[in-house]
């Protein structure tokens, strides 16, 4: 495994590389985690056909 490369976790029958920081994101972002949705207000665009966390717009 090279440096570069990300943590597996064993999900099914399948290895999934998942991203320490892209998770961090996750469980701050006020839509997933239950701390922050009761200290940040919400408004959903309708934008994108689905959520993009990654665009960091909300983070």
């Amino acid at each position: 495994m090279s440096e570069n490369a990300y943590p597996t976790a064993k999900v099914g029958d399948q290895e999934v590389p998942w991203d320490p920081e892209q998770l961090r994101k996750i469980r701050e972002h006020p839509c997933f985690s239950e701390k922050a949705c009761h200290r940040f207000g919400r408004m959903h665009l309708a934008v994108a056909p689905r959520c993009n966390i990654q665009c960091n717009y909300c983070i």
